[in-house]
């Protein structure tokens, strides 16, 4: 999937991997492989075969009605939280590909907003295990 790239003009960047200074995050490759399709879509999806559980690919395409040869919109979902960096880099997609992509996440996520929810995580199973002393 290429994740890693040297070499980065931060720039003029020519790869979504400027956003992370050389690295591209995993989520934001596979929903640009999606967008590209064809052969793009082929590597991602033999990729994701190694990722636990079930997946699915259904594409919507309408050639009437209202909208009918406006910009294509793209529907990204990212469950467990998205970060900033990556809404970004699929800003950086939309708008190189010429294409509206709409990101719905359940929560975004920051340096504090991880934080929190590690401590709060340790906090409440540490509290846990302490009260069957």
């Amino acid at each position: 999937m290429n994740l890693m790239k040297e070499d980065i003009d931060e720039t003029k960047p020519e790869d979504i991997a400027y956003v992370y200074s050389g690295y591209a995050p995993l989520s934001v490759r596979l929903a640009h492989a999606a967008l590209q399709g064809g052969q793009a879509w082929k590597s991602a999806e033999e990729a994701t075969k190694s990722l636990p559980g079930p997946s699915f690919d259904e594409r919507l395409t309408s050639s009437t009605g209202p909208g009918a040869g406006s910009r294509k919109t793209s529907i990204v979902f990212i469950l467990g939280g998205a970060t900033f960096t990556e809404i970004a880099a699929l800003r950086w997609i939309a708008k190189k590909e010429g294409k509206d992509i709409l990101v719905c996440t359940t929560k975004m996520v920051n340096g504090d907003t991880l934080l929190e929810t590690l401590v709060e995580k340790f906090s409440t199973g540490f509290l846990a295990s302490e009260g069957r002393k």
